[in-house]
């Protein structure tokens, strides 16, 4: 498992939130039209939420949208397609992805993310150590 961001949970149910394993991208490999694309995606990361009881797990591609020069995360993604570097999501938008995040998680997309599990409605969220 990759490195724990933040616990949490969602009903009654325990929930790790962290970077996406290999294995959880491979999962979701796929094609992605390029005619859909809504926004490019830079210093990207692919979050992993997930339930340790083992009912789920959804991806989710955390970053910087370039048009808008804001800090966003997608809907949980339906495909990955690595050969286009694109991702597609089950709002039905994709969006393309730029440069990768480096090994630690800007702050900025950090709160971005505890606001995005606290509007989905995560309770007892906290920073893992």
């Amino acid at each position: 498992m990759s490195k724990l961001l933040f616990r949490a949970t969602q009903g009654d149910r325990p929930v790790a939130i962290g970077r996406a394993t290999s294995d959880e991208v491979s999962a979701l490999a796929g094609r992605v039209v390029p005619a859909a694309v809504r926004d490019d995606i830079d210093r990207w990361n692919l979050i992993a939420i997930r339930d340790p009881l083992g009912r789920g797990i959804q991806i989710h591609a955390l970053g910087w949208r370039r048009r808008l020069g804001n800090t966003w995360i997608t809907s949980p993604i339906v495909s990955i397609d690595a050969a286009s570097a694109m991702v597609s999501t089950s709002s039905a938008h994709s969006y393309a992805l730029g440069e990768p995040n480096g090994a630690d998680i800007d702050p900025d997309l950090a709160d971005h993310l505890l606001y995005a599990l606290q509007t989905w409605g995560l309770l007892r969220i906290e920073r893992a150590s």
